[in-house]
Order: structure tokens, then C-alpha cells, then sequence
């Protein structure tokens, strides 16, 4: 067995640890912005002086999502919500928000409004509006005039023509029953629309407004075409020609009327 001897006089004790030898980066309180915000607004923090001037590391994450996205991802967390808090052996009802549909809506929408009027024209061309004036005139020359008055001479009846102002006001007559039943009519389709919004309510159904797609605040309903929409919608999406953004009647904010449920 051979014994080596040590030397601990050299090795430890001459040695230094060589630590910290870089020399340290200097930090800056410097300002930033965010690229993500479009007001300007100017911030402050801590870098190291070599990346003054750089972008905002983190700017790469700032994604821009649509209100449609926002609402899918929002509706499908409350399905989910919805399926896991349901007491066991119940169906619950998940409300599906379609979001492809509403963004075609809403391009369908905008099309609409930045129409001319020369790009209208062949759009209404086919369609034929009545004109209560000129119909109202040629139903009262065709309607049959019977000029007879009955009245009683000696003991007999005797056939005479009838006064000229006595037909004036039979027409006035006619005509004013005819607009009584126009607004009955009117009435009666509201009335319907309204008991068929209350028997949704009552089976428990979602009613949703078709431009807002959310539950009506303040319902309104045009006499015009009886769609029923939000206050809001309604007079957002009239605009200046005056159409229902859901069938393209013509209607103005006088034809709409309050609907309470």
C-alpha cells in the first residue's frame, strides 16, 4: 500500500472563487405604451437599459375579438355552467348563440344601409305599395249608386231620386267603416302577436330580440308588419329609409307600438 501525502496549503487557501466577474446590467425607470390601446396612454416601469426604446414585450398577446366571439365564448361558459349545477336527472335548457349567423346579419345590415337610392330602385321596383288615395276614389266610382228615396205620398210609396248630398255622406260613411275596420284589423294582429309572446313566456321559452339577439328591454311592435323588437333596435335601425330591418316594410317611428308582457 502506497500513501500519498496532501498539500492543503496551495490548493484552498491561494484559490479564489471567481464570482460576479460580468459587470451588472444597469436598469432604467423608463416609459412605455401599449400598442393595444389607442387612447395614448403612457406607463412606467423598470427595464434594463439596453431595451430602452424597444416595443412592449407582452404587446404580442393583445388580440382583438369581435363582440360575436366575445358573446360565443360567454354563452358557451353558461352552458356549461348551466349542465353542471343542474340537479341530477333534469334536462336544462342551454341557449345557443349562434355566432356565424349573427355576423352575416349584421354584413347584411350594413349592406343595407350604405345602399344609394339608385341601387333601391330595382328592389322595390316589383313591389307594388297601395295607394289608399287613388283606391279609395276608384272604389267609390265603381261601388253602384242606388239614387232612389222612399216617401210617402197621399197612402202610396213612391220611388224618387235620391239628394246629391245624401250620397255625399253615405260615401263619408262608407269610407270612415272602412278605416274602422282597417284599425280593428290592425288591432286584432297585435293582439295576436302579444298572446303569442305571453304563451312563450309561459312555457318558459327564451324570447330574443332578432337584431340585438338578446331579451326584449322595451318591445315594440310596427302595425306595418308586426315584428316585434327593443326601443333601441328599432330606432338605430330605421335610419333615414325608414324600413323594418327585418322584412323591409316601410315604417316610420309612428307605426310602432309599446308591447307589454
Amino acid at each position: 500500500m502506497v500513501t500519498v501525502g496532501s498539500d492543503t496549503t496551495q490548493g484552498y487557501r491561494t484559490v479564489k472563487a471567481k464570482l460576479g466577474c460580468k459587470k451588472v446590467r444597469p436598469w432604467k425607470w423608463m416609459p412605455f405604451t401599449n400598442p393595444a390601446r389607442k387612447d395614448g396612454a403612457t406607463f412606467y416601469h423598470w427595464r434594463r437599459a439596453v431595451e430602452e426604446g424597444k416595443d412592449y414585450p407582452f404587446s404580442r398577446f393583445n388580440k382583438k375579438r369581435s363582440v360575436e366571439d366575445l358573446k360565443e365564448r360567454y354563452y358557451n361558459i353558461c352552458g356549461k355552467l348551466t349542465k353542471v349545477r343542474a340537479p341530477a336527472g333534469t334536462e336544462p335548457k342551454v341557449y345557443i348563440f349562434d355566432a356565424g349567423h349573427e355576423r352575416r346579419r349584421k354584413e347584411q345590415l350594413e349592406r343595407l344601409f350604405n345602399r344609394t337610392p339608385e341601387q333601391a330602385v330595382p328592389e322595390t321596383a316589383g313591389i307594388k305599395f297601395p295607394d289608399f288615395k287613388s283606391a279609395g276614389v276608384s272604389l267609390r266610382s265603381q261601388r253602384p249608386v242606388f239614387p232612389v228615396h222612399i216617401k210617402r205620398e197621399g197612402g202610396s210609396c213612391v220611388l224618387s231620386p235620391r239628394p246629391h248630398t245624401e250620397a255625399v255622406h253615405s260615401d263619408r260613411y262608407q269610407t270612415f267603416l272602412r278605416v274602422r275596420a282597417n284599425r280593428q284589423t290592425r288591432l286584432n294582429a297585435v293582439k295576436s302577436r302579444i298572446r303569442d309572446l305571453e304563451k312563450q313566456l309561459t312555457r318558459g321559452d327564451r324570447i330574443k330580440c332578432l337584431i340585438c339577439m338578446d331579451s326584449y328591454t322595451i318591445p315594440l311592435a310596427s302595425i306595418q308588419c308586426w315584428h316585434v323588437h327593443c326601443e333601441e333596435c328599432w330606432l338605430r335601425t330605421l335610419g333615414a329609409k325608414k324600413l323594418c330591418p327585418q322584412c323591409n316594410t316601410i315604417t316610420s317611428p309612428g307605426d310602432l307600438r309599446r308591447v307589454y308582457l
